[in-house]
């Protein structure tokens, strides 16, 4: 009875023309606003130690050894996956201000790319696929010197169209990818 209600209620309180109480909580107008506007004025937390020894200032991406592989697919898009990688490090706090990170500089060198079909079937107009994109993640000093390496590989279950493109059709790809270098960038960091 108590969710009946409060599904009758809910276009109410969508409108923000009332205050509902739903399973002990209690919503009223402009509740939404006030906690999204208090986590904004939030002051920046200091990086720690091992944050700041995971932090880069910069991401480029080196496809000199897989080359072949991605001229050859009109999918893979270099940008896209440059900026799921810069994402997921922003997203952890080890993407950093130059200042914070030193200079610190990752390079991203792609040595595998491949998508292959994992059956004949189309369903609903959409191949199965499995996609690897392996790779090195080098961070640098300012001055060039290595100071970390990680090897990264990345294996997804695609589902491609069959016809036409999809916009950004390997995003999960780049997705697991960006993933596990964090992974490993922040792992490796607490190790030292």
């Amino acid at each position: 009875m108590a969710a009946k209600r409060a599904l009758l209620l809910l276009p109410l309180l969508l409108c923000g023309c009332v205050r509902v109480t739903v399973l002990g909580h209690t919503v009223t107008e402009g509740q939404a606003g006030k906690v999204a506007a208090e986590e904004t004025r939030a002051a920046p937390e200091k990086l720690t130690a091992q944050q700041a020894a995971a932090t880069v200032s910069a991401i480029t991406l080196d496809l000199a050894a897989a080359r072949q592989q991605t001229a050859a697919d009109a999918r893979f898009d270099a940008e896209a996956l440059r900026a799921a990688i810069t994402d997921e490090l922003r997203s952890r706090r080890l993407l950093a201000i130059a200042a914070e990170a030193d200079g610190r500089l990752a390079v991203v060198q792609l040595e595998e790319y491949s998508i292959r079909q994992t059956s004949n079937a189309v369903v609903f107009g959409h191949v199965p696929s499995a996609g690897v994109l392996a790779g090195v993640v080098l961070v640098r000093d300012a001055e060039g010197v290595e100071l970390r390496r990680v090897s990264i590989r990345a294996e997804v279950a695609l589902n491609l169209a069959q016809r036409g493109t999809d916009q950004n059709a390997l995003r999960g790809l780049y997705l697991k990818f960006a993933e596990l270098a964090a992974d490993n960038l922040a792992a490796t960091a607490e190790s030292r």
